[in-house]
């Protein structure tokens, strides 16, 4: 009766230890499966966006170089014509953008073909580029738009424009063809303005 007994419990215990071994697999892999679609449900922790001080349009590669805030007052003095030209002057503040382009390809551009749009702030507001009203601070020739020919150093363009003074996070339009294409296309660069 003891060896029945014995070898009953012997039986006992390793079925015993099956089940517990298969609701250890059980679990672990329902933990694991749970945790899976958990992680996959969670945004990945993003950073901070980085910059973008270069992009390119088709052939025509644009890099930022520089935008300077003139505060209120555009100086006359400071223009090409100092002896006779007034300052301008706004509640506001004036920004001055250089970028320059570069033709990437193999032909040049056409004329007229790429310029600087628009610079747009953080709430959507849209700032048009006033080169009328500061035509006497623009250089001679102005070279935005100019000819790109193939493989040349990069053309310097100057624009100012005329910004809210609330205005932050300013983003610069560039402008351009598609790729094999006559259809202007606008691409959106980062700026960094000192005073």
């Amino acid at each position: 009766m003891s060896k029945l007994q014995s070898g009953q419990a012997s039986r006992v215990v390793i079925i015993l230890a099956v089940v517990v071994l298969i609701m250890a697999a059980l679990v672990y892999g329902i933990t694991r499966y749970a945790l899976s679609k958990k992680a996959a449900a969670t945004p990945a922790a993003s950073g901070p966006v980085p910059a973008v001080y270069d992009t390119s349009i088709g052939d025509v590669k644009f890099s930022f170089d520089s935008a300077k805030n003139f505060g209120t007052v555009l100086s006359g003095k400071a223009s090409r014509f100092p002896a006779y030209q007034p300052d301008i002057t706004t509640t506001e503040k004036f920004i001055k953008i250089v970028v320059k382009a570069q033709n990437t390809g193999k032909t040049d551009t056409t004329q007229y073909g790429w310029d600087l749009g628009n610079l747009i702030d953080a709430e959507g507001r849209i700032f048009p580029p006033i080169n009328d009203k500061a035509y006497s601070w623009l250089p001679f020739p102005d070279l935005c738009g100019s000819v790109l020919k193939p493989g040349f150093e990069p053309t310097v363009c100057i624009r100012y424009y005329e910004v809210a003074k609330v205005s932050t996070s300013l983003k610069l339009e560039v402008i351009a063809p598609k790729p094999n294409s006559t259809k202007m296309q606008k691409q959106l660069m980062d700026i960094n303005i000192t005073k």
